[in-house]
């Protein structure tokens, strides 16, 4: 038996208004200090496995759960791509790998849409749910315990789903865990 575990990002600093103006990053926003203190609140989260959107304030939140252990980043666990949330996709640019210590990371590669529709239903979800399901199907096979995966608030929506359950909440911080044993419970 494999448990999932989707996070969403921390609080972001251009939701705080007195750091908003710090934002020099506009569509990669960092955490804001209320988000980086409750990411350390909550780093004992398990996970053989950690996988985070390789947007910074989904790196950020993961972090302090790291202990030593790989971070894989995915780009399958990235918000949605359409011009109206990150303008221009041929604008947007994910950090470098020199920006990323490469002893802690792995960078995966899936492609980056030209555009997709939000919410339930659209490119985006089915974009969530395939990487969900492989992340438990491979787990689950491999015999690994416990996958933690920090992304973005369409994501947890996109899981509930698949587990046929309300989405209580999407707050900065939420999570949703299950348990896969080649269905899910």
């Amino acid at each position: 038996m494999t448990t999932i575990q989707i996070f969403r990002h921390d609080a972001r600093m251009d939701t705080d208004e007195a750091e908003k103006a710090n934002v020099d990053r506009v569509y990669d926003t960092p955490l804001s200090t209320a988000g980086v203190a409750h990411a350390e609140l909550v780093a004992g989260l398990p996970g053989d496995i950690i996988v985070s959107s390789p947007l910074l304030r989904c790196v950020q939140t993961a972090l302090p759960t790291l202990r030593g252990r790989p971070l894989v980043l995915d780009s399958r666990f990235m918000e949605v791509f359409h011009p109206k949330v990150i303008h221009s996709i041929q604008d947007f640019k994910l950090r470098t790998d020199a920006e990323l210590p490469p002893a802690f990371y792995i960078r995966t590669a899936h492609g980056i849409p030209q555009e997709e529709t939000r919410g339930l239903g659209g490119s985006a979800d089915a974009r969530y749910r395939a990487a969900i399901q492989d992340y438990a199907n491979r787990a689950f096979l491999a015999g690994i315990k416990n996958v933690t995966i920090f992304t973005h608030g369409d994501c947890l929506g996109s899981f509930a789903a698949m587990l046929r359950k309300d989405l209580y909440s999407t707050e900065f911080g939420c999570s949703i865990t299950a348990t896969y044993n080649g269905s899910w419970e």
